[in-house]
């Protein structure tokens, strides 16, 4: 996603405004692109990918999970873990990729995919070690899904 422009370090809540709109500055630049017809939803897609399940998410907090297209999805996963395991300037010492994928299935079912969440942490190659006892249902789910491939 295009940062340009964005305040870097912590956020204040006005600068943390700012920084919402990158999902504005990224829709409008890929829409720029003449994306052949397969690929036309890109716009869409970047513009969505910080949107959460629970409605939780920016920019206009979505409260239907259909209308998060999938790969949107799939994306704000890849975003969470890219930001978790990459040095930042509030934050110095990036994640390992196990307490990152630990961290993301906290989330899942509740504000991600727990689906897509499992395929992730299948895909990154690391499975997290998450108890039912410290992490959500959805996080729970996910654990499940991790032990049990089908």
């Amino acid at each position: 996603p295009l940062k340009l422009g964005i305040p870097k370090g912590s956020l204040n809540k006005d600068e943390r405004k700012i920084i919402e709109t990158h999902v504005e500055h990224t829709h409008n630049f890929v829409s720029k692109i003449p994306w052949p017809d397969e690929y036309k939803n890109i716009p869409d897609i970047a513009f969505k990918h910080h949107e959460k399940l629970d409605g939780s998410g920016y920019p206009s907090g979505i409260k239907d999970p259909e209308q998060i297209p999938i790969a949107s999805r799939i994306m704000t996963i890849a975003d969470i873990y890219d930001a978790l395991t990459s040095a930042r300037s509030y934050r110095m010492k990036p994640f390992s990729a196990d307490k990152a994928l630990e961290i993301i299935g906290s989330k899942a079912g509740e504000q991600l995919d727990p689906t897509l969440c499992a395929i992730f942490a299948d895909v990154v190659g690391v499975t997290p070690d998450v108890s039912d006892d410290e992490v959500d249902e959805g996080a729970a789910e996910y654990s499940s899904v991790q032990s049990n491939p089908e």
